[in-house]
């Protein structure tokens, strides 16, 4: 992950960093988890959950 840091320093440094910024922004956009963090993902996973099921 391009903006993982150690240090606040570290941080405020690459919060300023655009092409990083940019950089990032693109590496989330094709990371696999992206399908994962969707509204409708999200939903689904709790209508197929075994909770849910016994609940009807």
């Amino acid at each position: 992950y391009p903006l993982y840091f150690q240090s606040r320093q570290e941080a405020a440094a690459k919060a300023e960093d655009f092409a990083l910024i940019e950089e990032t922004h693109h590496y989330l956009q094709q990371h696999p988890i992206k399908e994962k963090l969707s509204n409708d993902y999200f939903l689904k996973s709790i209508v197929k959950s075994e909770i849910y099921q016994q609940l009807s």
